[in-house]
């Protein structure tokens, strides 16, 4: 996969037409205020930043978006990224992620866009964006841990399986 590019720009002057982004595929982008966040993702990003200013995300009053793009960018990894970088930043802390997803992406190449991801993690850390130098030091935060939002491993549906059959016995 090719090296993901993070651009950004003031989103609180409405100004999308004159944003110059260095690839027109899908994209993920970030909206911040310095204290909260939104992450998403679409093939349209200055008609989704205009759908943001008047859906549930204007009530945080975002300052600044970051566009995460790159020639390689397609829809389902783009989608898994998202939901990746919406977990990992809810329990780096650096921002209030406002995000409710909960849906986990499977698809055929999803571990070598996985193993791509450190790149971009690492491109989001040299921005300020997040607090942690890497991805898997959040993945061993009890806040990442715990979190209901983190999918059981086999392992452990196999064990609360066994735990509810016991109990049902």
């Amino acid at each position: 996969m090719a090296e993901a590019i993070i651009s950004t720009f003031s989103y609180e002057d409405g100004d999308y037409e004159n944003w110059e982004l260095p690839c027109d595929y899908h994209c993920l982008y970030i909206l911040e205020n310095g204290k909260d966040a939104y992450i998403g993702e679409t093939k349209d990003v200055v008609q989704r930043s205009r759908d943001h200013k008047h859906d549930e995300c204007s009530q945080y009053r975002f300052q600044r978006i970051h566009v995460i793009t790159g020639q390689s960018f397609e829809e389902t990894p783009a989608k898994h990224y998202e939901t990746l970088l919406i977990r990992l930043m809810k329990a780096d802390g650096k921002f209030h992620v406002r995000n409710r997803k909960k849906e986990w992406q499977h698809y055929r190449r999803k571990n070598e866009f996985e193993l791509c991801f450190d790149r971009l993690w690492l491109a989001l850390e040299e921005k300020g964006l997040v607090r942690h130098r890497e991805f898997q030091d959040v993945l061993n935060l009890s806040t990442y841990k715990f979190s209901p939002d983190v999918p059981l491993t086999e392992a452990q549906h196999e064990t609360l399986t066994s735990i509810l059959h016991t109990i049902a016995s």
